[in-house]
C-alpha cells in the first residue's frame, strides 16, 4: 500500500544576516514525513534541527532568517510561497509543543484561561471582533471550559477542573508539559512538532511524557517530528530518522537498520558516544560544530571525521539511496570505499 506524504522539504538552503556576517544554516536539507508515521531528527546542539522545525512552523524570524532556496510543501501548498491568510489556515493542521515547559506558559494567567482563550481564538477562524464577543458572552466560554478539562483528561491529568484555576508557577514540569500538549491538541491537527520536549524534565518525568507523546499520537492518529539529541530517545519513538550535522542532513532510513548499520561517519560517532550500562568504554566526537559564518570547505564534517579523503575537503556530497529508503551524504560510500 502507497503511503501519502503529508509533508515534504526539498533542497532547503536558509541563511541568517547578522552584524557578525551569514551564518549559512541549512543546507540543502530534505525531509519527508508520511501521514501516521513519527519522524525524528537527531544530532547533536546547534546542528539545526529547531531551525528546520520553526520554518515548518512559519515562526522562523525573517529577518535575520531568509530562505535562499528550496521548497516545503504540506500537502500540496508550499509553506514558503503561502500568503500570511494561508498559513493562518494551516496553524489549525500544525500543532507544537516547545522545548521547556517552564518558560512556555505565562505565569500571570491560570491553566484555564490560557486553553479556553486558545479554543475560542481557534473557534472564532482567528477573527479578533468575533473572539471578543465570543469571550465576553454566551455559552461559549461555558463549552470551552468544558472542552479545557476534557483536554487535560486526555493527557492524564487529575482532578482537571482543580488543574484549570492554577498557575503554571503551582505546577511541575510534568504538569506543565502536560498542559502544553493539551494545548497543542486542540484542534485536531494532522502533524505534531514536538522540539526536545523532555530536556528540561528529569529522567523518570521524561519516561512518562513520552509514553503519553506516544499514546496520544496513535490515538489521535497524527504524524509527528520529534527533534531530540536522544538517540535513545528517537529509538522509542520514531519510525525513521534524520541526522542532522551542522545543518546538513548526512543520513537518513528506517530506525532499526539506523542503529543496527550506520553509514556515515557522523552516525557512528553519535552511537558510539552513548554510555553503556554494562561498563564498556564509549568515545566522544572530537571538535565541535563549525562556526556557521566560516565553514569548513567540502564536506562540513571533514574537520571531525576520523577517515576523511582529500576529496572531503574539496567537494561537497551528495545524498545518494543507498537501499531502499536509506540515504547518505558521504564520498566514501558513494565511492565504495
Amino acid at each position: 500500500m502507497k503511503k501519502t506524504v503529508l509533508l515534504k522539504a526539498r533542497e532547503v538552503t536558509v541563511h541568517f544576516d547578522t552584524i557578525d556576517g551569514t551564518l549559512k544554516v541549512l543546507n540543502r536539507a530534505n525531509l519527508d514525513i508520511y501521514e501516521g508515521e513519527v519522524i525524528g531528527i537527531v544530532g547533536e546542539t546547534g546542528s539545526g534541527k529547531s531551525v528546520m522545525a520553526k520554518l515548518i512552523l512559519g515562526i522562523l524570524p525573517m529577518p535575520p532568517a531568509r530562505v535562499v532556496s528550496g521548497q516545503v510543501f504540506f500537502r500540496d501548498g508550499d509553506l514558503l510561497k503561502m500568503s500570511p491568510k494561508e498559513r493562518q489556515v494551516l496553524k489549525e493542521k500544525v500543532a507544537y509543543i516547545p522545548q521547556d515547559p517552564m518558560t512556555s506558559l505565562n505565569p500571570l494567567f491560570p491553566v484555564g484561561s490560557m486553553l479556553i482563550d486558545a479554543i475560542i481564538w481557534k473557534r472564532s477562524n482567528r477573527s479578533l471582533g468575533r473572539y471578543l464577543i465570543t469571550r465576553r458572552f454566551g455559552p461559549s466560554r461555558r463549552e470551552a471550559a468544558e472542552q479545557a478539562a476534557g483536554l487535560l483528561d486526555k493527557v492524564h491529568i487529575a482532578d482537571p477542573q482543580d488543574i484549570l484555576y492554577r498557575y503554571p508557577v503551582q505546577l511541575s514540569g510534568g504538569m506543565r508539559q502536560r498542559v502544553l500538549l493539551a494545548m497543542a491538541l486542540i484542534g485536531k491537527p494532522e502533524l505534531l512538532v514536538a522540539d526536545e520536549p523532555t530536556t528540561a524534565l528529569d529522567v523518570t518525568i521524561q519516561k512518562r511524557i513520552l509514553q503519553l507523546i506516544q499514546e496520544k499520537v496513535r490515538e489521535e492518529k497524527l504524524s509527528s517530528l520529534y527533534i531530540t539529541h536522544d538517540l535513545g530517545v528517537a529509538r522509542s519513538l520514531c519510525d525513521r530518522i534524520y541526522v542532522m550535522y551542522a545543518g546538513t542532513v548526512v543520513e537518513s532510513g528506517p530506525m532499526g537498520a539506523m542503529l543496527e548499520k550506520p553509514l556515515h561517519p557522523y552516525t557512528v560517532g553519535l552511537l558510539q558516544s552513548i554510555p553503556k550500562l554494562t561498563g564498556e568504554p564509549f568515545d566522544g566526537i572530537p571538535g565541535q560544530v563549525p562556526d556557521y559564518i566560516h565553514l569548513p570547505s567540502g564536506c562540513r564534517f571533514h574537520p571531525r571525521c576520523g577517515e576523511p579523503t582529500r576529496r572531503c575537503a574539496m567537494e561537497e556530497p551528495e545524498i545518494l539511496e543507498v537501499e531502499p529508503g536509506r540515504f547518505v551524504s558521504c564520498h566514501r560510500i558513494s565511492s565504495g570505499i
